[in-house]
């Protein structure tokens, strides 16, 4: 569930021993029983522990974050729902930057010749086609399945962890040593 990689991926950037779910709730304006959904699907897949202290559970695990990370990678779900190309000029003001885009942005690999920007779903509606016709006049637009700014500490750039989900799977050496050194980057 995107509540669920949500809340995983904001105890992994608090890099913390223990959260309080709760506060993700309030942070992300999702509802306690999506959160409580949330919990117990992490937890039956082993990446969190929870316990009750009074009414607040707090989530915990026993492994470093990137180790968590890792262990978590299988499950992830990717953001993006799905990818369109839309016209620059009609693109709403303040779209963050995402794919590998985002990935060029926070790493020194160089930027692709379309650029591509993340967009919430339940924000409302994007007019575009489903192949790039000229990339000089249009952009690649990802309707992502939770705000991609939500977790992002980097103004105009969606957050690492959401990128890495977000991305295709990878066979460029390039492209692996900027994933790696972003991973990096995150757990310091």
């Amino acid at each position: 569930m995107p509540s669920s990689q949500l809340l995983l991926f904001h105890y992994l950037y608090q890099n913390k021993v223990e959260l309080r779910a709760g506060e993700t709730a309030d942070m992300f304006c999702i509802s306690a029983m999506q959160i409580s959904r949330a919990i117990k699907q992490l937890t039956a897949l082993g990446l969190v522990f929870a316990r009750k202290d009074g009414v607040r559970t707090i989530i915990y695990s026993n492994e470093r974050c990137q180790d968590l990370f890792e262990s978590a990678r299988p499950h992830l779900l990717n953001p993006v729902r799905r990818r369109i190309y839309a016209e620059q000029a009609e693109l709403p003001t303040g779209l963050p930057l995402s794919g590998y885009s985002a990935l060029s942005e926070l790493t020194m690999l160089g930027s692709p010749t379309t650029e591509t920007y993340a967009f919430f779903g339940k924000s409302g509606e994007i007019n575009g086609v489903d192949a790039l016709v000229d990339n000089t006049t249009q952009t690649e637009v990802e309707i992502w399945r939770y705000d991609p700014m939500a977790l992002s500490k980097q103004p105009g750039v969606v957050d690492a962890l959401s990128l890495v989900a977000s991305l295709p799977p990878i066979d460029d050496e390039r492209v692996e040593q900027a994933v790696d050194g972003l991973l990096s980057n995150v757990w310091r």
